[in-house]
């Protein structure tokens, strides 16, 4: 191509580059540079989720996890792109988190090289973040979703508008700043969690109703299950 120019030209400019990388070495032939092209690495992001439980996702991304997750995907001053991070958009990549991080682990980052995942791993760490760098999953299955629902009709043991109490026997479910077991609470919400068992990929999707309950003095609680 005339625009590249000829493969005398090309060869010509390789050997003044070399040679010139020579001098910068005290005469010494430059070392070799191996190229990663393992793209087999994503980085996944570990959240408490007990914590997601009581904090609204939408309320979590605005508010503090955006302005970290984004810059740590695509710093400022490097050119990239969303395909080259393995999403079609940012919008992939929320829906994703909104869908996965519910249980505890969601994928930040896919098709990386070690090097690339080690980056962003170490910029998420730097803002106290618990990021890890795994290999990709061999089948190109995706984390195990979790998918929220209505339960219709509702659990009539436990209507809306019913009070009730928290038993001390859920204390390890409940956030550490809930300390009054003795506090009557109003039921808000009824939700279906379906997901698979952990650890078990081809088993088939289990359901549990959980209930999602208000505080006068305690505005963010989880959703405990209805046992």
């Amino acid at each position: 191509s005339p625009a590249l120019g000829t493969d005398e030209a090309a060869a010509a400019a390789a050997e003044r580059a070399h040679n010139a990388l020579r001098q910068c070495c005290d005469g010494q032939d430059p070392p070799q540079v191996q190229l990663d092209t393992d793209v087999g690495h994503r980085v996944c992001l570990r959240i408490d989720p007990e914590f997601l439980a009581a904090v609204p996702f939408d309320e979590l991304w605005t508010g503090s996890l955006r302005s970290t997750v984004i810059p740590a995907v695509a710093p400022l001053g490097e050119r990239w792109t969303w395909q080259q991070r393995g999403w079609k958009n940012e919008e992939e990549l929320v829906e994703h988190l909104r869908r996965c991080l519910v249980r505890g682990l969601a994928t930040v980052v896919r098709r990386q090289t070690a090097a690339e995942a080690e980056q962003v791993a170490g910029r998420l760490r730097q803002h106290g973040l618990v990021a890890e760098v795994v290999a990709e999953v061999e089948d190109g299955t995706d984390e195990d979703e979790v998918v929220f629902s209505a339960p219709d009709p509702w659990c009539p043991e436990f209507p809306k508008g019913a009070r009730i109490r928290v038993k001390e026997s859920a204390r390890d479910k409940m956030p550490t700043q809930f300390d009054d077991y003795r506090a009557v609470g109003v039921v808000i919400r009824q939700v279906l969690v379906t997901r698979r068992p952990p650890g078990e990929p081809t088993a088939p999707p289990q359901s549990q109703l959980h209930v999602g309950f208000y505080f006068p003095r305690f505005r963010s609680l989880p959703f405990l299950p209805i046992t």
